[in-house]
């Protein structure tokens, strides 16, 4: 078993710089690709983030911000830069930072981490992992190795416990495009990132297939899809269709549906 050691958490603080509100301020696929590389830092546990996946509230029928807001997911529709921890199929926690405009829904779900420091407290949170690169090689297990639970939704970012960080210096990261795994609805949206060839990647029969971008690729492939979508009738191939009244539907109802690994 061959853990590597955990980088010196003063180190990692010298050596990279918070990320404010303004850099989650925009649209949620431009925040999801630029978030790979970045430091996802909880207490004094640290992963390098390597796999997102960007969700487009009500234009987007695999969020769970899609029919308006609710009790759960009015944290979506406030300001960007807080986090959003919700529970799925009963037993794990997801982790999205919301993302866009205070009022118009949208997050990223951080699907993958690359440890970086407190290894040795992520290994005790997970004890029957063996190998380092599987830590946090997924969403669920993310959060159970960061120690993220559901005191932790609604926090700012940077404000407590919970901080994303940028390295100061570094070649930037080599990012892949997928479409989103796990979702049904708006299944082909290509709003997934993730570091190519990183170990620490959640396995995917999409990896091998995914595009390359370049470091200066402006990334615009989702919008087609969005329009395409926006011009279908209710109950269309990507699910209810984003011309749907959000207000259909009530917060009782959307509240007891099991919950979707997205955003």
């Amino acid at each position: 078993m061959h853990f590597r050691p955990s980088l010196p958490f003063s180190d990692l603080l010298r050596d990279t710089r918070l990320l404010d509100a303004k850099f989650f301020g925009r649209e949620s696929p431009v925040v999801a690709r630029e978030l790979i590389g970045c430091v996802l830092v909880t207490g004094e546990c640290a992963g390098r983030i390597v796999e997102t996946e960007a969700y487009l509230g009500e234009r987007d029928g695999a969020s769970h911000a899609f029919r308006g807001p609710t009790p759960r997911t009015l944290v979506m529709f406030g300001p960007p830069g807080f986090t959003y921890v919700y529970f799925i199929y009963g037993m794990y926690h997801c982790l999205n930072f919301v993302t866009g405009e205070d009022g118009i829904a949208s997050a990223v779900l951080v699907r993958a981490l690359e440890p970086l420091s407190g290894v040795e407290a992520m290994r005790a949170r997970r004890p029957k992992v063996k190998r380092w690169e599987d830590l946090a090689s997924g969403p669920g297990k993310l959060t159970l190795a960061m120690g993220i639970r559901p005191e932790h939704n609604g926090l700012q970012l940077g404000k407590g416990i919970m901080q994303v960080r940028q390295f100061r210096e570094g070649p930037p990261a080599r990012v892949s495009v997928s479409a989103r795994v796990g979702v049904k609805a708006c299944a082909d949206w290509p709003l997934r990132f993730f570091e190519a060839g990183n170990p620490c990647v959640s396995r995917s029969p999409l990896n091998a297939a995914a595009t390359v971008l370049s470091p200066d690729e402006a990334f615009d492939a989702w919008k087609p899809f969005v329009a395409a979508a926006a011009e279908r009738p209710a109950h269309g191939s990507t699910g209810r269709g984003v011309k749907q009244n959000a207000k259909m539907t009530s917060a009782s109802s959307a509240t007891s549906r099991r919950p979707r690994p997205g955003s």
